[in-house]
């Protein structure tokens, strides 16, 4: 097959992907081409002093307490002070026990915990 080019997929939602794609190879090499995208789970991703750190999968709308809350909650000796990294690097440092009393709707943030500064990376833009 003849190098006819390539897609940037990045910043791409599935359907304007599966059009670049078609409209790369066809008519050039093909008269039919049915193209069809799935784009992978969205994760994030909750560590430290929780009681089940790790992967969620990340299923719309997220406050930080419930991310927190998906990881099992805070362990006993946990600091509900937690760092939020976003996926551009921005980190934001919060109060979880003070969040749920001003900020109810905090959303799109990754948590850690009081000891770990980790930049986990949230797949997909948050």
């Amino acid at each position: 097959m003849p190098d006819i080019g390539h897609v940037q997929a990045a910043g791409k939602t599935a359907g304007e992907l599966q059009n670049d794609i078609y409209n790369l190879y066809v008519p050039k090499l093909f008269r039919h081409l049915t193209v069809t995208v799935v784009p992978g789970d969205r994760v994030y991703y909750v560590t430290g002093e929780v009681k089940q750190p790790g992967r969620q999968l990340y299923a719309g709308q997220m406050t930080v307490t419930k991310a927190v809350t998906t990881a099992g909650d805070f362990t006993d000796f946990a600091n509900h002070k937690v760092w939020l990294i976003r996926a551009n690097g921005q980190r934001i440092r919060v109060n979880c026990n003070k969040a749920l009393k001003t900020h109810p709707k905090i959303c799109r943030f990754i948590p850690t915990t009081k000891s770990l500064c980790r930049a986990d990376y949230c797949n997909g833009s948050v």
